[in-house]
């Protein structure tokens, strides 16, 4: 499973998708913990170093502003991967 996570690459459409929509949340003041999780999973998974670098930085700050023990489990499995 783990293998096929790594394997698992994102195309570009998708990634402005996903961009557009973290986007429009953040412009509203309305980015939710679930969206950017989503926008930074997409991201990780880029062919491209810089959005792989933006997505493990999301994926931080999720992890430091947390209380939840199990988000911050969840979130560290991404970062280690």
């Amino acid at each position: 499973e783990t293998q096929l996570l790594l394997d698992d690459i994102v195309l570009p459409e998708e990634i402005q998708r996903y961009r557009a929509v973290y986007e429009k949340a953040a412009e509203a003041s309305q980015v939710t913990d679930q969206n950017k999780f989503s926008f930074a999973h997409c991201l990780v998974r880029s062919k491209a170093k810089a959005d792989v670098r933006s997505g493990l930085q999301l994926l931080r700050e999720l992890y430091d502003s947390t209380r939840s023990d199990d988000a911050k489990r969840d979130y560290l499995y991404y970062l280690a991967l």
